[in-house]
Protein backbone atom coordinates (compact mmCIF):
# COMPACT_ATOMS: atom_id res chain seq x y z
CA UNK A 1 0.00 0.00 0.00
CA UNK A 2 1.03 3.52 -0.34
CA UNK A 3 2.98 4.77 2.41
CA UNK A 4 0.99 8.21 2.22
CA UNK A 5 -2.09 6.30 1.98
CA UNK A 6 -0.95 4.37 5.36
CA UNK A 7 -0.26 8.06 6.78
CA UNK A 8 -3.61 9.52 6.25
CA UNK A 9 -5.44 6.23 7.53
CA UNK A 10 -3.47 6.35 10.24
CA UNK A 11 -3.82 9.93 10.99
CA UNK A 12 -7.47 9.59 10.56
CA UNK A 13 -8.01 6.47 13.33
CA UNK A 14 -6.23 8.30 15.81
CA UNK A 15 -8.12 11.92 14.90
CA UNK A 16 -11.22 9.62 15.31
CA UNK A 17 -9.91 8.24 18.61
CA UNK A 18 -9.13 11.88 19.61
CA UNK A 19 -12.45 12.83 18.84
CA UNK A 20 -14.22 10.07 21.23
CA UNK A 21 -12.18 10.77 24.10
CA UNK A 22 -13.49 14.63 23.68
CA UNK A 23 -17.02 13.91 23.82
CA UNK A 24 -16.40 11.39 26.66
CA UNK A 25 -14.60 14.45 28.55
CA UNK A 26 -17.03 17.07 27.83
CA UNK A 27 -19.56 14.63 28.88
CA UNK A 28 -21.11 14.33 25.72
CA UNK A 29 -20.99 11.41 25.59
CA UNK A 30 -20.55 7.81 28.19
CA UNK A 31 -17.73 6.66 28.04
CA UNK A 32 -19.44 2.61 27.62
CA UNK A 33 -21.25 3.97 24.85
CA UNK A 34 -17.61 5.00 23.07
CA UNK A 35 -16.17 1.53 23.69
CA UNK A 36 -17.35 0.49 19.91
CA UNK A 37 -16.08 3.10 18.48
CA UNK A 38 -12.95 3.19 20.18
CA UNK A 39 -12.17 -0.45 18.65
CA UNK A 40 -13.24 1.15 15.47
CA UNK A 41 -10.62 3.33 15.76
CA UNK A 42 -8.14 1.46 16.99
CA UNK A 43 -8.34 -1.64 13.73
CA UNK A 44 -8.49 1.29 11.78
CA UNK A 45 -4.81 2.71 12.98
CA UNK A 46 -3.98 -1.47 12.78
CA UNK A 47 -5.19 -2.08 9.55
CA UNK A 48 -3.52 0.70 8.44
CA UNK A 49 0.05 -0.38 9.71
CA UNK A 50 -0.68 -3.94 8.70
CA UNK A 51 -1.63 -3.32 4.93
CA UNK A 52 -0.19 -6.63 4.30
CA UNK A 53 -3.27 -8.24 5.84
CA UNK A 54 -6.06 -7.25 3.45
CA UNK A 55 -4.04 -9.76 0.68
CA UNK A 56 -3.79 -12.15 3.35
CA UNK A 57 -7.64 -12.01 4.61
CA UNK A 58 -8.71 -11.89 0.52
CA UNK A 59 -6.61 -15.06 -0.01
CA UNK A 60 -8.02 -16.69 3.50
CA UNK A 61 -11.24 -15.76 2.79
CA UNK A 62 -11.63 -15.96 -1.04
CA UNK A 63 -13.38 -12.66 -1.20
CA UNK A 64 -11.99 -9.64 -3.33
CA UNK A 65 -10.96 -6.29 -2.00
CA UNK A 66 -13.72 -4.69 -2.87
CA UNK A 67 -15.93 -7.87 -1.00
CA UNK A 68 -13.74 -7.83 1.72
CA UNK A 69 -13.94 -4.21 2.54
CA UNK A 70 -17.75 -4.51 2.27
CA UNK A 71 -17.95 -7.68 4.36
CA UNK A 72 -15.70 -5.34 7.34
CA UNK A 73 -18.27 -2.29 6.56
CA UNK A 74 -20.83 -4.71 7.60
CA UNK A 75 -19.32 -6.45 10.22
CA UNK A 76 -18.80 -2.88 11.85
CA UNK A 77 -22.46 -1.95 11.63
CA UNK A 78 -23.61 -5.41 12.67
CA UNK A 79 -21.56 -4.52 15.58
CA UNK A 80 -22.90 -1.13 15.90
CA UNK A 81 -26.55 -2.12 16.19
CA UNK A 82 -26.14 -4.80 18.13
CA UNK A 83 -24.58 -2.08 20.75
CA UNK A 84 -27.65 0.30 20.21
CA UNK A 85 -29.86 -2.84 20.67
CA UNK A 86 -27.97 -3.39 24.16
CA UNK A 87 -28.39 -0.05 25.34
CA UNK A 88 -32.32 0.63 23.80
CA UNK A 89 -33.09 -2.64 25.76
CA UNK A 90 -31.48 -1.45 29.08
CA UNK A 91 -32.73 2.08 28.42
CA UNK A 92 -36.46 0.32 28.13
CA UNK A 93 -36.29 -1.24 31.26
CA UNK A 94 -35.26 1.82 33.06
CA UNK A 95 -38.14 3.53 31.81
CA UNK A 96 -40.67 0.86 33.09
CA UNK A 97 -38.91 0.98 36.87
CA UNK A 98 -39.06 4.43 36.97
CA UNK A 99 -42.93 4.06 35.92
CA UNK A 100 -43.68 1.92 37.93
CA UNK A 101 -41.85 4.04 41.09
CA UNK A 102 -43.33 7.22 39.58
CA UNK A 103 -47.00 5.14 39.74
CA UNK A 104 -46.83 4.11 43.16
CA UNK A 105 -45.52 7.14 44.66
CA UNK A 106 -48.44 8.97 43.01
CA UNK A 107 -51.06 5.91 44.57
CA UNK A 108 -49.16 7.06 48.35
CA UNK A 109 -49.88 11.02 47.48
CA UNK A 110 -53.15 10.32 46.81
CA UNK A 111 -53.51 7.96 49.74
CA UNK A 112 -51.92 10.61 52.18
CA UNK A 113 -54.13 13.39 50.51
CA UNK A 114 -57.43 11.43 50.95
CA UNK A 115 -57.13 10.55 54.66
CA UNK A 116 -58.17 13.50 57.25
CA UNK A 117 -55.37 14.63 59.45
CA UNK A 118 -55.14 12.98 62.21
CA UNK A 119 -53.87 15.84 63.90
CA UNK A 120 -54.32 19.30 63.31
CA UNK A 121 -51.26 21.19 62.76
CA UNK A 122 -49.15 23.83 65.01
CA UNK A 123 -50.44 26.93 63.93
CA UNK A 124 -53.80 26.28 64.59
CA UNK A 125 -53.05 25.36 67.85
CA UNK A 126 -51.37 28.90 68.66
CA UNK A 127 -53.29 31.29 66.24
CA UNK A 128 -56.68 30.93 68.51
CA UNK A 129 -55.54 32.51 71.69
CA UNK A 130 -54.40 36.05 70.33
Amino acid sequence: MNPRAVLFIAVLGLLFAAFAIELVRRRLVRPEYVLVWGVMAFGTGVLAFLAGCAPWLMTLSGLSYQSLVTLLGFLFTSGMVLTLTVIANRQGKRVIRLTQENALLRMEIERLRSTPAAQSSPAEDKGGDA
